[in-house]
């Protein structure tokens, strides 16, 4: 089954927009220039294949990714010239701006003092990660800040809603270079969800075929035993039309359940292997962490 939101994405991102003040403006035209690919994320992946790790279609991703880059850009623009951010965010129950232990939500976005944005700082405009969830609804992207040497000094982690009328940052924590962040992953309803639905599905998968092949090598290997007793019976009586006849079926018998025995071996062997890739996935990005970590903990 396809995903149905494609076309209400559609359809959201065509509405007019409505920004109040032409120095917000500048940062929506890019909506227009990209609708006719947006209007694509009607060809999203299958269920099953999103949250395997499916990204959607690379137009869909590439139009996405520009609209957070202007929004981005619109929140580091207006805070530097001394303006407010709040146009850039979907201002509801799920808002939130973090850094370390302050937490504003839709009630206190108006009070955003964000310590990257000083003289001789800037944002990087080109995302160092980013992400549209395969269901199409979401998006997560990561973007560094450096100062005048180069050296970052800080990364936002921003997700946004792209199903509203106006597109805009939903949530955005400013991570400081000596905290461990993830890398962006691809994910499908929520960031993180692939490699648990990927071990999940894998160990239903083998929990489903393993009995069932172990059902089937025993119905073969009755299958096999009484073809060789029908065809022992045939070759003692060569004239007889009968055992002639039942020999040629327990063979028949015999293949199909060889047929059957080999499909469940075949099943049970790419969900094992999907486990073992999935499991191996998981720990990939667990001893990442670590090592992330630890190196950042020894730097001065």
């Amino acid at each position: 089954m396809r995903f149905r939101h494609a076309a209400a994405i559609a359809a959201a991102l065509a509405a007019q927009l409505t920004w109040p003040g032409q120095a917000q403006a500048q940062y929506y035209g890019a909506y227009f220039s990209t609708l006719q690919l947006i209007n694509q994320l009607g060809n999203m992946p299958s269920d099953v294949a999103c949250q395997k790790g499916t990204p959607p279609a690379a137009n869909a991703v590439a139009a996405t990714k520009q609209v957070a880059m202007t929004q981005i850009r619109g929140y580091w623009d207006s805070l530097s010239s001394g303006g407010s951010p709040l146009g850039f965010f979907l201002v509801d129950k799920h808002a939130h701006w973090t850094f370390g232990t302050t937490v504003l939500d839709k009630k206190t976005l108006g009070s955003i003092k964000d310590p990257f944005v000083v003289q001789g700082s800037d944002l990087v405009t080109e995302p160092a990660g980013y992400a549209l969830a395969g269901d199409g609804l979401t998006a997560v992207g990561q973007w560094h800040v450096r100062d005048g040497n180069g050296q970052v000094v800080g990364t936002y982690q921003a997700t946004f809603n792209m199903t509203k009328q106006q597109p805009r940052i939903s949530t955005l924590q400013l991570v400081e270079p000596q905290r461990w962040i993830d890398p962006v992953a691809q994910y499908c309803h929520k960031p993180g969800d692939v490699l648990g639905y990927r071990i999940k599905l894998a160990r239903e998968g083998v929990a489903f075929g393993e009995p069932r092949l172990t059902n089937a090598r025993q119905v073969e290997a009755n299958a096999r035993a009484k073809a060789a007793k029908a065809r022992s019976a045939a070759e003692a009586a060569p004239g007889n039309a009968g055992k002639q006849e039942a020999a040629r079926a327990a063979a028949h018998d015999l293949a199909a359940a060889g047929n059957t025995s080999r499909a469940y071996q075949s099943m049970v062997d790419k969900q094992r292997g999907d486990l073992a890739k999935a499991e191996a996935d998981q720990l990939a990005l667990e001893q990442q962490r670590a090592a992330g970590q630890a190196a950042l903990s020894a730097s001065p």
